[in-house]
């Protein structure tokens, strides 16, 4: 700095000694050719370069002389009369810092903001150094003050701490809805006390299906396409979905309402659905007492005890299509006898049975059955077979019709034996008792 302050005085001294010498020895410069000026600036700009190279002087005492110095201006520092600390756009975050110095207004212009010291009146929520370094701790309200400990100037603004959300849980990515039908998609956030957890939602494919603002999924066409979700919270997460569109189940029509079986029967139950084009034609079968009878996953009953219960089919696309029919199961043998009544006419012994139907549903018509009669001393009986009309409703007892004068052996018979192998019913169906299964039933005469 010396250097240059110095250069211009030398320039004029030299200069000033020129035109002298010039003057003195009547050189005439305007008649002075070009090469002859440039020839005196060459020695001008030496006479100079010699003279900055030149050591320092000293005087006799051998004391450097000092160059002249210009003192440097002194600048007088401007009070600070007002303060003014902003809020930050975001919120800030627990566990992130902040510097609020950037947020500070200092009045007037010009003054400096350096020496200003920062507070918060809750260091449970947020800590803040001197210098203006703010941390925050968990979400609430703190207010943060900036002094000015010249002028004793204060300013002080309300800044929230967030939660922010860290991740977004979803529970099933699969989606399923129906065309012209909504459902909403929930995630679950982590942590559960994040301050926002409104998302942004979007679709890849609106014409498949939309979403609204609070993340409701309109079906609007068979198809599938992907629903994201984004955290507006400043965390920048995000989170998925595959939803897919299907039409639903309308109408299940079983092709009875009413069907008996006998223990042991396996029956398939036959069924439609509606529209055809379902998307998802799997059906859902339960019984109401799988005791009696029960159902396996392809409709298939299997009837295991006498007894009613009601069978019924469910849409698995949840649309709430259903149907249902009652199942009757009979006993595989349908009725049997308690008693034989006897007695003798002029045209010989007669009898006649006390008949129980332990049928739950069916009415009987008639019945067949094989009677055994063993004369006195004799293994060998002699075996007839008859069918008696008599109808018996489920449940009841009757007393059949006299019979016995034209079965052989009956009139001498010692013992009976009467066993029922086959019931025919008023629908018009019937059975035959398994030999396995039959039951026997022995009567003595005196």
């Amino acid at each position: 700095m010396k250097k240059r302050f110095m250069l211009p005085v030398i320039l004029l001294m030299i200069l000033s000694m020129f035109l002298s010498l010039a003057h003195a020895e009547s050189i005439d410069l305007d008649n002075l050719s070009l090469e002859d000026l440039q020839k005196l600036q060459e020695q001008l700009n030496q006479k100079i370069n010699e003279k900055e190279n030149q050591p320092a002087q000293t005087d006799g005492a051998g004391t450097e002389q000092q160059e002249t110095q210009i003192p440097e201006p002194v600048v007088t520092p401007v009070p600070i009369t007002g303060l003014k600390i902003s809020v930050p756009k975001e919120p800030l975050a627990s566990g992130k810092e902040t510097d609020l110095k950037p947020l500070v207004t200092v009045m007037p212009e010009g003054a400096s903001g350096d020496g200003l010291v920062f507070t918060v009146n809750d260091e449970n929520l947020a800590t803040v150094t001197s210098d203006g370094k703010m941390t925050g701790k968990k979400a609430g309200t703190v207010t943060v003050t900036v002094t000015d400990p010249i002028s004793g100037k204060k300013a002080s603004a309300r800044m929230q701490i967030v939660t922010l959300i860290e991740e977004i849980e979803v529970v099933s990515r699969q989606v399923e809805v129906f065309v012209g039908k909504n459902c909403k998609l929930e995630p679950k956030f982590i942590p559960e006390d994040a301050t926002n957890k409104k998302l942004r939602w979007e679709s890849d494919n609106p014409e498949i299906a939309k979403v609204a603002a609070n993340g409701t999924v309109t079906g609007v066409a068979l198809g599938s396409t992907y629903i994201t979700g984004h955290s507006q919270d400043g965390s920048y997460k995000v989170c998925l979905y595959r939803v897919t569109v299907t039409r639903p189940m309308k109408k299940i029509t079983l092709d009875v309402r009413e069907k008996n079986y006998f223990t042991d029967e396996r029956l398939t139950m036959g069924y439609t659905v509606e529209p055809v084009d379902t998307t998802n034609k799997k059906i859902i079968w339960t019984s109401s007492d799988p005791s009696i009878a029960e159902v396996n996953a392809n409709g298939q009953v299997y009837a295991k005890s006498p007894g009613k219960c009601v069978i019924t089919a469910t849409a698995a696309d949840g649309g709430g299509a259903t149907a249902k029919f009652t199942a009757y199961v009979d006993p595989d043998s349908p009725m049997h006898i308690t008693s034989m009544n006897y007695k003798n006419t002029r045209n010989g012994r007669v009898y006649s049975f006390e008949v129980v139907s332990d049928c739950v549903r069916r009415k009987i018509k008639g019945f067949n059955y094989e009677i055994r009669c063993y004369d006195e001393g004799e293994d060998i009986p002699s075996v007839s077979t008859y069918y008696f009309d008599r109808r018996l409703d489920p449940g009841r007892k009757a007393t059949t019709n006299w019979s016995g004068t034209g079965t052989p052996g009956f009139q001498s018979a010692e013992r009976v034996v009467v066993i029922i192998t086959g019931v025919f019913f008023m629908d018009d169906t019937s059975i035959k008792i398994d030999e396995d299964e039959r039951r026997e039933i022995t009567f003595t005469f005196n």
